[in-house]
């Protein structure tokens, strides 16, 4: 019996993406290659994934992990934890807070992202 199923993308020449299903997460991954780092598997809402152009992203959790801090929040899909993630500016000077978002796709639509980072980053007020 076969556990997992490998739907090739058709992204450019070059590329070499894959789109694996796993049954017994029940949920699509990316497997994402790389010439700096060799690659990274990231999960998946949609069995549909472009890559549009996009940095790789454990080559940009690696990037943004090791910037300073601003004094903007700032939000990316970090590959470490498997999730979207807010770092939010605190203290003096300025240090910074790693917050998980809880929304683990990839491919997650920037709005909802958005709108989870903004309400970690500024508060929720609810009437």
């Amino acid at each position: 019996m076969r556990t997992t199923a490998v739907v090739p993308l058709t992204l450019d020449r070059a590329s070499s993406a894959r789109v694996t299903f796993r049954p017994h997460e029940g949920c699509w991954w990316l497997w994402r290659p790389c010439r700096t780092c060799g690659g990274v598997e990231v999960p998946l809402r949609n069995r549909t994934a472009t890559l549009d152009g996009s940095p790789c992203p454990a080559c940009e959790t690696q990037r943004r992990r090791l910037e300073p801090p601003s004094a903007d929040p700032a939000v990316w899909y970090d590959t470490k934890l498997e999730g979207w993630v807010v770092r939010l500016p605190c203290g003096d000077p300025p240090a910074a807070a790693l917050m998980p978002i809880e929304i683990r796709w990839y491919d997650a639509g920037w709005a909802e992202v958005h709108r989870a980072a903004a309400d970690l980053a500024y508060g929720l007020e609810l009437d």
